[in-house]
């Protein structure tokens, strides 16, 4: 029998199962040497690609076994592909030719109240053929699927859905206040320096720590002894308090490499361990989630000299909560009247072999006429720099002429369908670091310029990220793949990965808490041609794809989460989407709108329509105790969240 920790483990990932299915999946986890976590990862793969998303029986766990059997085999017998490289004697394009990656893992869901659903392709191409035979052959003109807007999951099913009626509106009921200054995200890219980029991560321990400091107060009590904040590197046989960031113990860290709880070290700030890193031994503690670039305040002790040894991990003092007034919260009712809805949804927009945005423009004639919302937000890429079509020049015009310039191909294949919404309807813009006519190709990243692209007036263009507020509503929208690139050592924890990553971002108070970032390496299938004039240099760029994280350091406080949670994260990810309440915050990821697919045929993915019924003094807002004019908004009480298949 599975002991009870492998139980709870099964349970958190696979949900609820028979013995004799729990049964199965530990030995399946020892005979392929993969963890429970890991485990669910190629179930979920499995199941989307060869199953349909099929439930997870006695029937299917036998064809699942085959499949890693199969996967495993694959795995040994197929030579590696970077061994057969040809010299090219032209270079025909300026952008490198992409090299090859460990597949990516999948993030697991964990549904809210209502049964999981896997749908489209897994962003896990290890078993996808991705080697597309006519990346550039004529679109497929069906790109509705038999499921197109129906709801996949539900968050907070019993609160109403808003519906705005078919008459015609003239006026707007709501109001969007940009919450960031844009003039600071306007620096400039490339020029980044290294002491610069070096003050910031110090500044980051020591701001941890004075936070610490100021609310614990310099030393605290335990067991009747003074704890003290200490330099964790040099030799200590009592126990002091430390601040520093974990990293790796390898200065040659790849962060698709998972870490292990023997590999991690902690980085001092220079004020407190002149910037020494000192290894971390975290054996003695029963639960723990850890993380490159994590911020931590730990106690312990170093014996030797060589190792810290940890007993504790403290709790990193917590961001305040905004509230709201009589009078404020009476205005929203009064003019949202029935609510307030809002649409997201994520790119890319269209297949991957080629720009087709047949059904991003069935979908908008569908958001106007059926769903109704205030507000639809729209986070890049919108045009992918790694469409196939994109990247090798085949776009052309109707009339069979190349497009000039990347700009003359978003003002004539993008805009026009933006400007399809109906102007009663405010449509956000949020780029990506992936959108091949953005020249600011950093995170933080600088908004789209509104005039030179013509963008109607009902178009609001954001940064990313971006802290905007909706009436009384606050949201925070990052996009850039957290919980992709965000990889854990944990242990005893009884939070599933999504719940631990979005904590973190909270705690960390960052949209973006991974350090080193993330490089974007091509798929397991992607044609490969080896560039051997660059040598060395030239053999690394064409095993990297132009994305990644990108990030600059020396402005990474332009993605801080401020002093207060915002009310609603939105957080696009390739992984299957979700919409979750994790600590009183209503966490949201809409999926890809079209997910990349080996039969551009297939045009499945996801988008969210949000539902807030306006606050109600006495009804769904709650007053603060020992305040008598601030109310909680209590908008997870209030909201309903649907996440449909486009």
């Amino acid at each position: 029998m599975a002991s009870a920790e492998l139980r709870d483990q099964i349970a958190s990932s696979f949900g609820s199962v028979s013995d004799e299915l729990a049964e199965r999946i530990v030995k399946l986890s020892d005979l392929y040497h993969k963890s429970i976590d890991d485990l669910y990862v190629s179930w979920e793969s499995f199941a989307v690609t060869k199953l349909d998303a099929g439930e997870f029986n006695e029937t299917n766990v036998d064809k699942f076994q085959q499949y890693l059997q199969e996967s495993t085999v694959q795995k040994f017998s197929t030579p590696h592909r970077h061994n057969k490289k040809r010299v090219l004697k032209t270079v025909a394009s300026s952008s490198p030719a992409p090299g090859e990656v460990t597949p990516l893992k999948r993030a697991k869901l964990t549904p809210y109240k209502t049964p999981k659903a896997n749908f489209g392709s897994s962003p896990n191409y290890e078993t996808a053929d991705s080697s597309y035979a006519e990346p550039y052959s004529s679109p497929t003109r069906k790109s509705q699927t038999p499921n197109s807007n129906t709801i996949i999951e539900t968050l907070n099913p019993d609160v109403d859905s808003i519906d705005h009626g078919s008459e015609d509106r003239t006026q707007r009921n709501h109001k969007i206040v940009a919450n960031y200054e844009p003039q600071k995200y306007k620096y400039r890219t490339m020029a980044m320096k290294v002491l610069e980029a070096a003050d910031y991560l110090d500044d980051q321990i020591e701001m941890f720590a004075n936070e610490y400091i100021r609310v614990n107060g310099v030393t605290t009590e335990n067991e009747n002894r003074s704890t003290e904040f200490g330099n964790p590197c040099i030799a200590s046989q009592t126990d002091i308090l430390c601040c520093g960031r974990i990293v790796p113990d390898s200065t040659a860290y790849d962060s698709k490499a998972a870490l292990n709880d023997v590999s991690l070290c902690l980085e001092t700030s220079r004020t407190q361990g002149i910037g020494q890193r000192i290894p971390l031994d975290i054996s003695n503690l029963s639960s723990y989630s850890f993380f490159a670039g994590q911020i931590v305040v730990l106690k312990g002790r170093n014996p030797t000299g060589r190792r810290f040894v940890v007993s504790e991990e403290l709790e990193l003092p917590s961001l305040g909560t905004l509230y709201s007034t009589a009078e404020e919260l009476n205005s929203y009712n009064e003019q949202v009247k029935d609510g307030l809805k809002v649409v997201m949804a994520s790119g890319p927009f269209s297949p991957i072999q080629h720009l087709d945005f047949t059904k991003f423009s069935e979908f908008i004639h569908h958001v106007n006429t059926e769903i109704r919302p205030d507000v639809v937000v729209l986070t890049g890429p919108f045009i992918d720099v790694a469409n196939y079509a994109v990247r090798d020049g085949k776009v052309e015009h109707d009339d069979g002429q190349n497009f000039a310039d990347d700009d003359q191909l978003f003002i004539q294949k993008f805009v026009p369908l933006i400007k399809q919404f109906d102007q009663v309807i405010d449509v956000i813009l949020v780029p990506s670091i992936k959108d091949v006519v953005m020249r600011h190709v950093a995170y933080p990243q600088d908004s789209f310029d509104k005039k030179k692209y013509g963008l109607p007036k009902n178009v609001k263009v954001m940064p990313n990220p971006a802290n905007i507020s909706l009436n009384e509503m606050s949201m925070g929208i990052s996009n850039l793949d957290v919980f992709k690139d965000l990889v854990d050592v944990s242990k005893g924890s009884t939070s599933n990965r999504l719940e631990r990553i979005t904590r973190h971002i909270i705690q960390q108070r960052r949209y973006y808490p991974v350090f080193p970032g993330s490089v974007d390496q091509p798929r397991p299938n992607d044609p490969i041609d080896g560039l051997l004039e660059g040598g060395a240099h030239g053999q690394l760029l064409a095993q990297t794809n132009v994305g990644g994280s990108c990030l600059e350091l020396s402005y990474m406080g332009l993605a801080e989460l401020g002093t207060n949670v915002p009310d609603v994260l939105l957080l696009p990810s390739q992984v299957t989407p979700i919409a979750k309440i994790i600590d009183g915050i209503v966490t949201i990821n809409p999926g890809q709108f079209i997910r990349p697919h080996r039969d551009s045929s297939k045009q499945s993915g996801s988008y969210v329509v949000m539902s807030v019924q306006p606050p109600r003094i006495g009804d769904n807002v709650q007053l603060v105790e020992g305040m008598e004019d601030a109310y909680r908004r209590c908008l997870p009480q209030r909201c309903r969240v649907d996440i449909l298949r486009s």
